[in-house]
C-alpha cells in the first residue's frame, strides 16, 4: 500500500498537469473548433455566393432567350395574319376584275399579277379542272376537280382560306368561284403561298434585328444557330453570332471554340433546352440554349462569369485575417488563465492534502469490509444462476423436465416416445381446468415413479431410449399404470384416463405416429411405431411436397386465375364471371382440390388468395362486366387479409362490380365478422351463397345476419335433375324460395341444353356450367374482348 506521503504528492502533481492539461486542451480544441466553423462557414458561403451568382446568370439568360422567343411568336403571329389578309383579299381582287374581263385576257391579267407577287401560286380554271393558268408546273386536273367538288358538296368549308399539306410543306389557300358576264361561264380561282416562305421572311427580318442589337449593344449575347444534322458531317449554320459578326452564314462544325455547341446538337433528341459553362478567348462563360423547333433554330444567349473567382478571392482573404486575429486572442487568453490556474491550483493541493490523511484511513477498512461482501455475493450468484437453469429446463406445473431439456436431451438416445392423454379437452371443456391441471399431475407422479419422464406442451408426454422394444414396453407399463387410476370429481363421480402413445428415431416421427392412432382409435391400438408405411407418412411427405410447390409458383408468379361465364336464362348472354384459382408448376395447369386445403395448413392460402385478388381486380377494372370470387371465413376472419382487401377494392375501383361467393360457416356468425362483410356491402359489394342446397345452409339466418343478395345452387342437385325427380322438386323449392325473399338464383353445372331448358322453366336467373364454357385463363378474356 502506498504511503500517505507519496499519495499525497502524486495527488498534488497529477491536480496541476490534469488541470494545466485540460487547459491547453481545451484552448486547441476550442480553437480547432472555432477554425472547423468559420472553415465550413467559408465553404457553404462561397457555395452560396457561386450558386447565387450562377443561378442569377441563369435566369438571366434564359429570360432572355424565352423573350426572345415570344417576340418571334408574336412575329410569325403578325405575319401570318398579315399573309392570309393578302392572301384572302388578292383572290377576291382578282375574281372582281376576271368577272368582268374577257376570258381571253385571263391569262395576261394572271401572268402579271404573278410577276409583282412571286410568292404567290396562282391557278384559275372552269369548274371541270380544266387548266386556263397556273404559276407553277405541277398542275393536276383531276386533283383540281376533286377539290372544286369538294368545296361545292361542302365537305370542304371555304370560310376565306384553307390550309393544306403538299411535297413542298404546308401551303395557306384561298378560293373563290365566279361567273364571267361575257360568257356566262363559272370559273374557280385559287392563289396560295407558302408556310415556308413567310418564315423564312420572318427568320430574315429576326436576324437582322439581332445582329443590329448585337452591335450596338455590347451586353447583348444572343446567337442563333440553324440545325443541320441531316446532312452528313454538319452540325449547324450560325443565322446571328454575338461573338464574331464575321461567323454568320459559317456551319458550326468548322470552328474550333464551339465544341461544347456540337456536343450539344449531336444530343439534340434528347433535350430541348439546356444550360452549359464553357471557354471562349480565356474566359469562363454561362449560356441558355433552347430549341425553337417552328423554324429548327437553337436560339443562345451568354453571358461572362469569370468575375466570380475574383469574388471569391477576396473573400478567402478577409477570412484569413480574421482568423489570424482570433488565433492571437486565444494565446493571450490561454496565457492569463495558466497564471489564474497556477495560483488556484497550489491553494486546491493544500486543501487535498488534508482530505487525503482524513480518507486514507476510511479506504483501508472499507476494502476488508468489501472483500467479504464480494464473497458472499458470489455464493448468491452461483445459487440463482441454478435455480435459473433448473426453472428454465423444469416444468412448473409437475416438476419434470420441459420440451427444452427434452431438445437436450434426445439427442443421445436412439428412440423417443410421445404419450397424449385421451380425450384432454374433453375433460378441461366439462370438468374445468383445475382437474386437468390434476390429471396432467397424476400422470406426472406415474412417470417420476416408473420411468425418466419429459412433460411436453398440453397433455402430451415423452420418454426416451436405446432399444426398441425395451421402450415399448416402458410405454405400454407406463399406460396400463396410467389407465388404473380414477380422479374423482365432487367425491362421486370417477373420471377415467386412458393414454396413445407414437415411438419413432425423432420427434416429428415420434409425432406422426401418434397422430396415426388418434385418427384410428376404432383399431384399438394405442402405441404405434413409425415405419414409412404409415398412410399419415405419405400424406406428410405429400404436404411438404405442395408446401414446396406453392412457395415456388408464389414467388415465380405460378397462380393463373381462369374464369367461367354466368349467363343470363333468358338469352344466353354472359353478365358475369365466376374467378376460380388454378396454378401452374412444371408447365402443368392444377384446380384447387391438390392443394387448397393443404395451404391452409401450411399458411399459403392466404398468400394465393391475395394474388388472385389482384389480379383479377387489374383485369375486371377494364371490363363491362361484374366478377365473382370465392373467399370464405377462414380468411376473412384474419386482419391482414381484410385490410388488404379493401385497400384493393379501393385501388383497383371495382366494389360495384365485385361479387363474393361464401360458404356458409359457423364463423361467418362471429359480429366483427359480419361487421366487416356489412361494411363491404356498403361500398356496393355484392354476396352470394355458394353451393346452398348442400345441406348445411341456414337460410332464416343468412338473410337476417349477412347481406346476401345470390343463391348458388350445388351443382350436386343440378348436374342429373334431368333424371331425379326428387333434386327437381328440390331445386323447384329453393328457387320458389329465393323469390320470396327477392334472391337472384345462380345454377351451377349446367352440362346439357335439357338441363339449361328445365331451370329456364323453373325460374332460376343465372346459369353457369360446360355446356356454356369450360373455364379458361383470365389472359384469353382479356385479349378476347
Amino acid at each position: 500500500m502506498i504511503g500517505v506521503g507519496s499519495l499525497k504528492e502524486r495527488i498534488v502533481k497529477l491536480n496541476f498537469l490534469s488541470i494545466f492539461s485540460i487547459i491547453i486542451l481545451f484552448s486547441i480544441l476550442s480553437f480547432t473548433f472555432v477554425y472547423f466553423i468559420i472553415e465550413t462557414s467559408l465553404k457553404k458561403e462561397i457555395e452560396f455566393i457561386q450558386n447565387d451568382y450562377l443561378y442569377t446568370r441563369k435566369t438571366i439568360v434564359k429570360n432572355e432567350v424565352y423573350n426572345l422567343i415570344n417576340y418571334i411568336n408574336q412575329i410569325s403571329k403578325i405575319e401570318n395574319k398579315k399573309y392570309l389578309h393578302k392572301l384572302k383579299e388578292s383572290v377576291i381582287f382578282l375574281s372582281n376584275v376576271l368577272k368582268k374581263e374577257n376570258p381571253s385576257n385571263f391569262k395576261y391579267v394572271l401572268s402579271e399579277f404573278a410577276k409583282k407577287h412571286p410568292f404567290f401560286i396562282v391557278a384559275l380554271s372552269d369548274l371541270n379542272g380544266n387548266k386556263i393558268f397556273a404559276n407553277f408546273k405541277d398542275y393536276n386536273k383531276t386533283k383540281r376537280k376533286k377539290f372544286i367538288n369538294e368545296i361545292l358538296s361542302g365537305k370542304i368549308v371555304n370560310n376565306g382560306f384553307l390550309t393544306l399539306n403538299t411535297p413542298e410543306g404546308a401551303i395557306y389557300a384561298s378560293s373563290r368561284i365566279f361567273t364571267n358576264i361575257f360568257n356566262g361561264k363559272k370559273y374557280f380561282i385559287t392563289n396560295a403561298v407558302l408556310k415556308s416562305t413567310i418564315d423564312k421572311n420572318i427568320q430574315s427580318a429576326i436576324a437582322n434585328l439581332l445582329n443590329t442589337v448585337n452591335s450596338l449593344f455590347s451586353n447583348s449575347h444572343v446567337t442563333i444557330v440553324k440545325i443541320t444534322t441531316k446532312n452528313p458531317g454538319e452540325y449547324g449554320k450560325f443565322i446571328v453570332n454575338a461573338l464574331d459578326k464575321n461567323l454568320n452564314g459559317s456551319f458550326v462544325d468548322s470552328k474550333k471554340n464551339f465544341e461544347y455547341l456540337r456536343e450539344y446538337i449531336k444530343n439534340i433528341s434528347k433535350e430541348n433546352e439546356k444550360y452549359l459553362i464553357y471557354k471562349y478567348k480565356n474566359k469562363t462563360c454561362i449560356a441558355f440554349i433552347a430549341k425553337y423547333k417552328p423554324f429548327n433554330w437553337l436560339i443562345i444567349d451568354s453571358l461572362d462569369i469569370s468575375k466570380i473567382k475574383e469574388i471569391i478571392k477576396k473573400r478567402k482573404e478577409l477570412i484569413k485575417k480574421e482568423i489570424f486575429n482570433i488565433f492571437v486572442m486565444y494565446i493571450v487568453i490561454s496565457v492569463i488563465f495558466l497564471i489564474l490556474v497556477y495560483f488556484i491550483t497550489k491553494y486546491e493541493n493544500n486543501l487535498l492534502s488534508i482530505i487525503v490523511d482524513k480518507y486514507e484511513k476510511r479506504i483501508h477498512f472499507k476494502s476488508e469490509k468489501l472483500q467479504e461482501l464480494n464473497k458472499n455475493l458470489q455464493k448468491e450468484i452461483d445459487k440463482k444462476t441454478q435455480e435459473l437453469v433448473q426453472s428454465f429446463f423444469t416444468d412448473p406445473l409437475t416438476g419434470l423436465p420441459n420440451r427444452e431439456k427434452l431438445l437436450v436431451d434426445v439427442d443421445n438416445h436412439r428412440y423417443v416416445a410421445i404419450l397424449n392423454i385421451d380425450s384432454f379437452k374433453e375433460i378441461n371443456d366439462f370438468y374445468g381446468l383445475d382437474l386437468g391441471d390434476e390429471v396432467l399431475k397424476k400422470v406426472a407422479e406415474i412417470l417420476k415413479k416408473l420411468d425418466l419422464g419429459y412433460k411436453l406442451p398440453a397433455d402430451e408426454f415423452a420418454i426416451i431410449g436405446d432399444d426398441l422394444e425395451e421402450l415399448k414396453e416402458r410405454v405400454k407399463k407406463i399406460i396400463e399404470e396410467v389407465e388404473k387410476q380414477k380422479i374423482k370429481v365432487d367425491g362421486s363421480v370417477e373420471v377415467e384416463i386412458s393414454m396413445s402413445a407414437g415411438i419413432g428415431e425423432n420427434l416429428p416421427q415420434a409425432d406422426m405416429a401418434l397422430k396415426f392412432v388418434k385418427t384410428n382409435k376404432n383399431s384399438n391400438v394405442n402405441i404405434m411405431v413409425y415405419n414409412d408405411h404409415l398412410p399419415i407418412v405419405k400424406e406428410y411427405h405429400n404436404n411438404i411436397k405442395w408446401k414446396n410447390i406453392l412457395k415456388k409458383v408464389i414467388k415465380e408468379d405460378g397462380v393463373i386465375p381462369y374464369v367461367q361465364p354466368i349467363v343470363n336464362a333468358s338469352d344466353y348472354k354472359t353478365e358475369k364471371y365466376e374467378c376460380l384459382i388454378r396454378i401452374e408448376y412444371e408447365g402443368e395447369i392444377y384446380p384447387p382440390y391438390h392443394f387448397l386445403e393443404i395451404s391452409k395448413k401450411t399458411g399459403q392460402y392466404i398468400d394465393l388468395q391475395k394474388i388472385m385478388i389482384d389480379k383479377c381486380f387489374k383485369t375486371f377494372k377494364d371490363l363491362d362486366y361484374k366478377f365473382s370470387i370465392n373467399l370464405s371465413a377462414f380468411e376473412l376472419a384474419n386482419e391482414q387479409f381484410r385490410e388488404y382487401l379493401i385497400t384493393k377494392i379501393d385501388e383497383y375501383n371495382v366494389a360495384d362490380k365485385l361479387i363474393i361467393e361464401l360458404l356458409e360457416d359457423e364463423k361467418l356468425h362471429n359480429e366483427e365478422l359480419m361487421g366487416f362483410l356489412i361494411f363491404l356491402h356498403n361500398l356496393d359489394v355484392e354476396f352470394a351463397i355458394d353451393d346452398f342446397g348442400s345441406g348445411h345452409s341456414n337460410l332464416s339466418y343468412l338473410l337476417s345476419k349477412l347481406p346476401v343478395s345470390i343463391l348458388k345452387i350445388d351443382g350436386y342437385l343440378i348436374k342429373n335433375i334431368n333424371e331425379n325427380l326428387n333434386n327437381y322438386k328440390l331445386v323447384k323449392a329453393l328457387v320458389n324460395m329465393a323469390k320470396i325473399f327477392n334472391l337472384s338464383v345462380v345454377a351451377e353445372f349446367v352440362e346439357n341444353e335439357e338441363i339449361a331448358l328445365i331451370l329456364k322453366d323453373l325460374g332460376v336467373d343465372y346459369l353457369q356450367g360446360y355446356y356454356f364454357s369450360k373455364p379458361v385463363p383470365l389472359d384469353n378474356l382479356k385479349n378476347k374482348l
